[in-house]
Parts: C-alpha cells; structure tokens; sequence
C-alpha cells in the first residue's frame, strides 16, 4: 500500500484504520514534517515504515 501525504491533507480516515502503533507514530511524525512524503508499507514486516521525502 502507498499512501501520499501532503501538509493539506491530512491522512485523518487513514489513520483511524491503522492499529500498529509503530505505524501510527510515524504517522502522525510525517504529518508534523510539514513536507510531502510517501509512506511505503511493507508487505513482510507489518512494523516496518518507510519514509520518503518527495
């Protein structure tokens, strides 16, 4: 899954659906970085996040 993340548009709904704390962390980490960014969910680990600045 992708999800784009911009700093006007806040992923509220997303975030509400997703129970890993490690991800919700990270959520609300990237919406703090007032940047656009992709969030890369990775299919082996649900506790791994990738973070790419766009």
């Amino acid at each position: 899954n992708k999800i784009e993340a911009s700093q006007d548009k806040i992923l509220c709904e997303k975030m509400v659906e997703i129970s890993n704390m490690k991800l919700w962390h990270a959520l609300k980490y990237v919406v703090k970085l007032n940047h656009p960014v992709i969030i890369l969910f990775t299919q082996l680990e649900e506790n791994e996040v990738e973070i790419l600045l766009i």
